[in-house]
């Protein structure tokens, strides 16, 4: 088999996380990967406060979360991976949650 069509056949990894972006109220949320061709994948999800220090939290196709009000702002980052090749994509999280005892903020 000729290298050069394998590679033809077999697209670039397309990847997105679909999830709230902006969180205005305690619960527990789910991020879900959304690929655009195929199964099989291999998933890396992972999670930072700062963009420099990445945890990875899941290694399933979703990752759950809860949030209150003391969470700050985050980032999640998602790595997939299948047939050597391999994709990454980031979303940051508003975490904009009134504490209890205030009417706004």
């Amino acid at each position: 088999m000729d290298a050069d069509w394998a590679v033809e056949n077999h697209p670039g990894l397309t990847v997105a996380i679909l999830g709230p972006a902006f969180i205005d109220s305690p619960g527990t949320y789910t991020w879900n990967a959304l690929v655009a061709i195929g199964t099989g994948y291999t998933y890396d999800w992972q999670y930072s406060e700062d963009q420099a220090t990445w945890y990875q939290v899941s290694t399933a196709s979703s990752y759950q979360r809860y949030v209150d009000d003391t969470q700050p702002d985050f980032w999640l980052r998602l790595r997939i991976w299948a047939e050597g090749r391999t994709n990454w994509t980031t979303q940051g999280v508003n975490v904009n949650i009134c504490p209890s005892w205030e009417i706004a903020c």
